[in-house]
């Protein structure tokens, strides 16, 4: 079972020289890096992993081993979650 990360791209990147910061959708350019400026990449939030759904062999030992509609489910749910955390 693999989990794969997504990698996360800024939006936005903050610009500082001493106690000037100022907020810029924008890179740097390298005469900028030269004369003192930092740059930080700006996020709106964690990266999300990609889901990993059951396989269609998963299914099957589920629908054999449970009578009822519910039972599937509930068994469903919890192998999914299992899969994803």
């Amino acid at each position: 079972m693999t989990k794969e990360v997504l990698k996360q791209e800024p939006v936005a990147w903050m610009h500082v020289q001493g106690n000037y910061k100022e907020p810029s959708f924008r890179q740097l350019d390298d005469d900028e890096v030269e004369r003192g400026w930092e740059q930080y990449p700006l996020y709106t939030h964690p990266p999300q992993r990609t889901w990993v759904w059951l396989t269609p062999e998963e299914h099957q030992k589920i629908i054999d081993a449970h009578f009822s509609a519910q039972e599937m489910l509930i068994a469903a749910e919890t192998k999914s979650k299992e899969k994803n955390t």
